[in-house]
């Protein structure tokens, strides 16, 4: 498969749709553009896994990722960043209320670094927690042994190191912004996002 042009596919679906996952069973998603149909299961086990991989490292540019529908990690256009970075910073009561003690602690730690930092030992369930709400900004990284670790920041750091999520939005009306990019989509629009979910 033509890595290159796979890429391209992915770059114009989210481009299209403003928003695109990265693997859902029912919804617009890379894994289902690539195989031309739903994939089963992990997409790791799938034929195509590596094109898509790949496919999806050339368009890291060109796009973030957050777990912002169905708590799975989706590929978001660079018009919607301003509206991400509202909802990541706005710090609301579905962000924050039930949030675990434990994450609540992550969460402190990763406000107060003056860098990115690395997940803490022992916390990948907290910073799941924290991602799913919207309250950092992860990345994934290669390590010095070849695995992969998240690197975790608030998303006030990314806004200062990212001009394309600069912005003066509402987090009602970036809420909305979401919702209207997937209105067409098989499914209440305020059950896919966290605030649908967490409220």
């Amino acid at each position: 498969m033509d890595v290159a042009a796979l890429a391209e596919r992915f770059r114009s679906a989210v481009d299209d749709i403003g928003l695109l996952l990265v693997h859902d069973q029912v919804l617009p998603c890379a894994t289902a553009l690539a195989a031309g149909e739903p994939v089963k299961g992990s997409w790791w086990s799938h034929e195509l896994a590596h094109p898509i991989y790949d496919a999806l490292q050339l368009i890291e540019d060109d796009v973030t990722r957050a777990k912002l529908v169905r708590g799975k990690v989706t590929l978001i256009a660079p018009r919607l960043w301003p509206a991400l970075a509202s909802v990541g910073t706005s710090r609301q009561p579905w962000q924050l209320e039930g949030l675990t003690s434990a994450a609540a602690d992550v969460l402190a730690t990763v406000d107060a670094s003056a860098a990115p930092m690395r997940t803490p030992t022992g916390a990948t369930k907290e910073v799941g927690e924290l991602e799913r709400r919207l309250l950092v900004r992860t990345d994934e990284v290669h390590t010095e042994s070849g695995r992969h670790a998240k690197v975790l920041q608030p998303w006030s750091m990314w806004v200062m190191s990212e001009p394309r999520a600069r912005g003066d939005v509402d987090p009602s009306d970036a809420m909305a912004s979401f919702e209207r990019a997937v209105a067409g989509w098989p499914a209440e629009a305020g059950r896919l996002f966290p605030w649908g979910s967490y409220s």
